[in-house]
């Protein structure tokens, strides 16, 4: 929907389903429902997730049936989620969500498909964005040489996506951009570390190009700010978006998300502890930045292991599990809804960014008390976002 000059919506990861059939059946089981009560009398945005194997085949004829069911319904396309490849419910997920990664062929192949596919559905204006994964996995590139030629290779792949997205922009009038998505132990994991790979790899190679300037550059290749990661990595919002903005770096979309907050100080250890081992669970990454008493910090790859260490330095943790953006504690710990007023006032008063989206993909494994039924779960966090934009509509 269109609310203060922003395309709103959720992300359909939430959804389960990974051929184009079941999630077809999941977005017409729940879409419906969550526009009649957020927006009947307007227009409502998704935020579409296809796997590889939901873009491969949807071809032509379910492709009309599909634009025909939104033009129905009152629906449009304005963003994708192209950062999980293949499965994300109900299996193992953890680090094979960067796979494959950004050396890829099939990396480009499927980001694509997806450009190509977003490229025919109905949308507002010719703008639409794309997110995807932080290049790789920081943990499977053991030395510095692997990880200087990882960021080498994925920026020669970044380039040809680049210029994808500049034909395709010529031949249909969409302008799509590519978001990439900082993400804790990503081989690209805080803003400073986006900058320093646009500015030192992507651009330097586009200007060799003479089909890639660094034009096509910075109009096709942006970044998505997920709230959460940022908060995770305790990164200042105000300092992070201006440095995009001084090195002329466009913010293609804004991912709406909350993490978990513990407070070493106030609250005692064994009553956090209780309370966090509930959030521990086999199918997501989350990964755990402690700041230190000496305001240093340490890094887990998991919850589960960072529980399993003694913590007497710990002034407080950051949990990347993106929690309901409406709930601001969970027994003894809190969450960082506060980053996602901070982002969304910034971006009311900078005007960054017109693609936000709302991204809780947990729903089916957060603890038994924090379960709800998902569509009333997805329309609150909706409502509860519209009612954080309206106030600043006329800052």
């Amino acid at each position: 929907m269109q609310i203060s000059n922003h395309h709103l919506t959720y992300c359909t990861n939430i959804h389960t389903g990974e051929s184009w059939s079941d999630t077809f059946d999941e977005i017409k089981s729940n879409i419906p429902e969550i526009k009649s009560n957020v927006c009947p009398n307007q227009k409502m945005g998704i935020g579409l997730r296809l796997s590889n194997k939901a873009a491969s085949e949807l071809n032509t004829d379910k492709l009309n049936k599909f634009i025909t069911w939104l033009q129905e319904n009152n629906l449009y396309v304005f963003t994708a989620n192209a950062f999980p490849f293949g499965c994300f419910h109900q299996s193992k997920v953890k680090e094979n969500v960067h796979t494959p990664d950004w050396t890829t062929n099939e990396r480009v192949a499927y980001t694509k498909k997806m450009a190509i596919i977003l490229s025919q559905l109905l949308n507002i204006g010719n703008e639409q964005s794309i997110s995807t994964s932080p290049l790789s996995y920081k943990h499977w590139h053991k030395t510095s040489e692997e990880t200087e030629n990882l960021k080498i290779k994925s920026a020669k792949n970044l380039l040809k996506l680049a210029f994808f997205l500049h034909e395709l922009e010529q031949k249909t009038g969409r302008y799509i951009h590519l978001a990439i998505e900082p993400e804790p132990d990503g081989v690209i994991e805080n803003n400073k570390e986006f900058i320093t790979f646009y500015i030192k790899y992507l651009l330097p190679l586009a200007k060799k190009n003479q089909f890639i300037g660094e034009y096509v550059v910075r109009r096709h290749i942006t970044l998505c700010y997920d709230i959460c990661h940022y908060a995770v990595m305790y990164e200042n919002h105000e300092k992070c978006i201006k440095d995009l903005i001084e090195n002329n770096i466009k913010i293609g979309k804004i991912q709406i998300s909350s993490a978990l907050k513990i407070d070493f100080i106030h609250i005692q250890k064994s009553e956090i502890k209780t309370s966090l081992s509930k959030f521990v669970e086999s199918t997501y990454l989350h990964q755990v930045v402690q700041l230190n008493i000496d305001n240093t910090y340490t890094h887990f790859k998991d919850l589960d292991v960072a529980l399993q260490l003694k913590n007497e330095d710990s002034k407080e943790w950051r949990v990347h599990f993106h929690v309901p953006i409406f709930d601001v504690s969970f027994e003894a710990i809190s969450s960082t809804q506060k980053d996602i007023l901070e982002v969304l006032a910034l971006n009311q008063k900078l005007r960054f960014c017109t693609h936000l989206e709302i991204e809780t993909y947990t729903w089916d494994i957060l603890p038994g008390s924090q379960k709800k039924p998902l569509i009333t779960s997805i329309i609150q966090e909706i409502e509860w976002t519209k009612k954080v934009i309206i106030p600043l509509k006329n800052d």
